[in-house]
């Protein structure tokens, strides 16, 4: 199967894929915090996957929907890259606005709602934890060397103490020694 590559080498995707991606990542944002009503439409304008959908919270709703929202608070055109940034927070909406990634039209003070909603992927996280046990297995293996350090040294002194020591006493008698004969007659 041939895949068409664009300019950064990156697999294309249709405008259905790129939708079910944003909705799969919007549908596990926190929206208990939304306490606005806001219809943002968004229009993706990458070459393969354009098209239209819409992100709303309407009287406590939360919806994604794949149509257009004609009564929205703000309707901007960007491509999905730059959408999920924003939504997961790595690119704030004044930036996004005045670097030009996002053309708004409407209330663009409603980009704030969504910016941020969805925590990033733990990408990043997982690396951290990784580096936190290598981090927590460097500090167990000190201790446990002076540990055994430790006992290694309990047991030369137990076993020169025992050298030092009088030889224990047994049940059983020493033998007699004979007195030594006197050969010199």
């Amino acid at each position: 199967m041939l895949y068409y590559l664009n300019e950064r080498n990156v697999e294309s995707m249709t405008y259905a894929e790129a939708f079910s991606k944003i909705k799969k990542k919007l549908e596990k944002a926190d929206t208990k915090a939304l306490n606005q009503d806001f219809a943002i439409q968004v229009t993706i304008k990458d070459e393969d996957a354009a098209g239209t959908f819409y992100v709303a919270n309407i009287n406590g709703e939360f919806s994604v929907e794949p149509y257009d929202y004609r009564d929205n608070s703000v309707a901007v055109d960007v491509t999905v890259t730059d959408f999920t940034k924003l939504i997961e927070g790595k690119l704030t909406s004044e930036k996004a606005l005045s670097s030009g990634k996002i053309d708004a039209f409407g209330d663009a003070a409603a980009l704030d709602f969504i910016t941020g909603i969805v925590k990033p992927t733990p990408r990043k996280t997982a690396a951290k934890k990784e580096t936190a046990k290598k981090t927590t297995a460097k500090k167990e293996t000190p201790a446990k060397k002076t540990k055994r350090k430790t006992t290694a040294v309990k047991e030369e002194k137990t076993a020169a103490a025992a050298e030092a020591a009088p030889a224990a006493k047994s049940d059983e008698k020493p033998a007699k020694k004979s007195p030594a004969k006197n050969t010199d007659k």
